[in-house]
């Protein structure tokens, strides 16, 4: 990842964002919130790794949970520079022909963004939230998986 605009793709998953991929037509084919996380693989540049949410589900004590099984990382091919986009966030063309729109997350993507952090700051310990935020690996066979 370029460190021109590293820093701009953190802060939007700082802040909080959603992924929304596209094909070439420009039909949605993937959208999903973002764990406050990301980072570039450290032997591809052109590899973004970040973490999209699944729904999140009633657990036994009634409280929302997440299956972190299904939160896995995934990584984004960038195939070019990024663009502004129009209403927020950032383009990237992707190598396999689609673009993935990284922007500030709005709507239930927000609604289950808060609910995860309530998730990960109450219910996961601190080796636990520092093994998902080094997005290192693909499978999470611990709590909650």
């Amino acid at each position: 990842m370029n460190p021109l605009w590293q820093d701009t793709v953190q802060q939007l998953v700082d802040d909080g964002a959603e992924l929304v991929i596209t094909d070439p037509t420009g039909d949605t084919v993937f959208s999903a919130p973002l764990a406050r996380a990301c980072r570039p693989d450290a032997d591809n540049p052109r590899c973004l790794w970040l973490r999209p949410l699944a729904a999140p589900f009633t657990g036994p004590d009634e409280t929302l949970v997440f299956s972190l099984s299904q939160c896995r990382r995934r990584g984004l091919d960038v195939a070019g520079p990024p663009t502004p986009a129009d209403g927020g966030g950032l383009l990237l063309p992707l190598a396999n022909g689609q673009q993935a729109h990284l922007r500030p997350a709005t709507g239930t993507a927000a609604e289950v963004l808060d609910i995860w952090d309530t998730f990960v700051g109450s219910r996961l310990t601190g080796a636990e939230e520092q093994a998902l935020d080094a997005l290192l690996e693909d499978s999470w066979t611990g709590r909650y998986a």
